[in-house]
């Protein structure tokens, strides 16, 4: 086994395919991957709005230590992640993990490469490290040998209408104040529910990420082109790992396609627009066909003509 893995980490985007890869890489065989998905260490770390986290964690500990029901109570206060069991073990190595004040993040390295055998790479599929800073991504690239980053793009209207779904479920699931789709579409527009709104800001992602971390240490794939064997390839390469073809009719957590209603879409539309022209400007001949961005900008240029 190699003494010096290289570190993968995929920043997201949410809803842009990182639970399939997530399974992808644990089924290569030249691919670590950690009993939890999300690792969210990073994240926690220097994002002071992260930091529930970690403080979720640690009441759940407390609950599965203190009650004979305490795992059963555990997941009230946490996500689930594929692979993560919930037993006081694991939320121990994860609690460990975020009070550990070590320079070097050794209790994150020794959660996330438990169980590795001769896997040359260790993966952190971790979606929220996208809205991280430069001095975040840094800390990350400062890891042994040289970090590989790879960032999925999803059109960014379809990802936030995607995300706006799964997070009015969230509220229904929470028993807290249920709202329709439109509702939280309008609450996007005047600046409220950032977190679902960040994660398409896909410019500011990357040039946060480009100023810190060379250009051969970064790859940058779209969602509607991930499951295939082309962007398999290219990730392997990237890699340094045998090609292996996915699964891809296994696309889990895909949720039902549906039309964006049109006054909703009209919204998005012009909150991101600058996301499609600087995606456009830098990656117009990757664009995927199914991408919204001439529709966008066309919409745009007619409304600031007329």
């Amino acid at each position: 086994m190699p003494d010096t893995p290289t570190w993968f980490f995929c920043i997201g985007a949410q809803k842009a395919g990182t639970t399939w890869l997530y399974d992808y890489c644990a089924k290569h065989p030249e691919i670590h991957v950690p009993s939890v998905k999300e690792v969210h260490y990073f994240n926690v770390l220097h994002d002071p709005k992260q930091t529930g986290f970690a403080k979720n964690r640690r009441r759940s500990l407390d609950a599965a230590e203190s009650r004979p029901l305490g795992a059963l109570m555990a997941n009230t206060f946490r996500t689930k992640q594929p692979g993560d069991d919930g037993s006081k073990k694991a939320l121990r190595a994860l609690v460990a993990m975020h009070e550990d004040s070590s320079q070097n993040h050794s209790a994150y390295q020794q959660l996330v490469t438990a169980g590795r055998k001769d896997e040359p790479v260790v993966a952190d599929i971790t979606p929220c490290y996208s809205v991280l800073k430069q001095a975040a991504f840094a800390d990350m690239a400062s890891l042994p040998g040289k970090p590989k980053f790879l960032f999925i793009m999803r059109d960014p209207i379809e990802r936030t209408w995607s995300a706006i779904k799964m997070h009015r479920q969230f509220l229904k699931s929470q028993k807290q104040i249920e709202r329709t789709e439109m509702e939280l579409v309008d609450l996007l527009v005047d600046g409220r529910q950032s977190h679902i709104m960040q994660r398409s800001m896909y410019q500011r992602t990357l040039h946060n990420l480009r100023c810190a971390v060379p250009d051969d240490q970064v790859l940058v794939l779209f969602y509607e082109d991930l499951f295939t064997d082309a962007s398999m390839k290219r990730l392997c390469d990237f890699l340094g790992v045998s090609f292996v073809s996915g699964d891809y009719a296994a696309r889990i957590r895909k949720g039902k396609a549906e039309t964006i209603p049109t006054e909703a879409f009209d919204k998005l539309a012009t909150l991101f627009r600058k996301v499609y022209e600087k995606v456009a400007e830098n990656y117009r001949d990757r664009l995927p066909a199914n991408w919204h961005t001439d529709l966008v900008l066309e919409q745009q240029s007619l409304r600031a003509v007329s």
